[in-house]
């Protein structure tokens, strides 16, 4: 029991605004709200098994957690535009320096699935390098995201209003 509370207050003070009301599909607008994005093979990390971002913030939901991460470029005097890339399709790495915090459900039902809520029209087409064969087409998004049955008879929504994660605990 200790561990669920200390569980419970861990994804009380990472989440910044808790509300019980899902969002509404009429009033969704994916400017103001966050969409969790599928690896369907786009990220080389296979741990992340759906992201969310906004503004240089991450949210990766995780098999047995969920992974924060900011994000910002590093900028030196130094740097200058590469000139060298010529063909538009070539990928530029860029300097970045990142926070990432990691929070796992401690005892959690290792038979907990991800349930994908309010399906998002909006897909993501990933192009990276030549090699059509490792394009990735239509990535599917998603409003919602549940945790079933995380612990016996709890589980855990994702969501987001005004740009802001939000839970409910059923």
């Amino acid at each position: 029991m200790k561990q669920f509370i200390l569980s419970a207050s861990i994804i009380f003070s990472c989440v910044s605004v808790f509300s019980a009301e899902p969002i509404n599909k009429e009033k969704y607008n994916p400017q103001k709200h966050l969409q969790f994005m599928k690896n369907q093979g786009q990220w080389s990390n296979a741990a992340i098994l759906y992201k969310g971002n906004y503004k240089g913030t991450q949210v990766r939901f995780l098999e047995n957690g969920l992974s924060y991460a900011i994000s910002k470029a590093i900028k030196s005097e130094g740097d200058k535009k590469d000139e060298s890339a010529t063909d538009r399709f070539e990928h530029r790495e860029e300097k970045r320096e990142a926070l990432v915090w990691n929070q796992y459900f401690k005892n959690m039902n290792p038979n907990t699935q991800i349930i994908e809520k309010g399906y998002s029209n909006s897909k993501t087409n990933y192009f990276i390098g030549k090699d059509q064969s490792k394009w990735i087409r239509g990535a599917s998004q998603y409003n919602q995201l549940t945790y079933q049955e995380i612990y016996p008879g709890i589980d855990l929504d994702y969501y987001s209003v005004n740009q802001k994660l939000n839970t409910i605990t059923l």
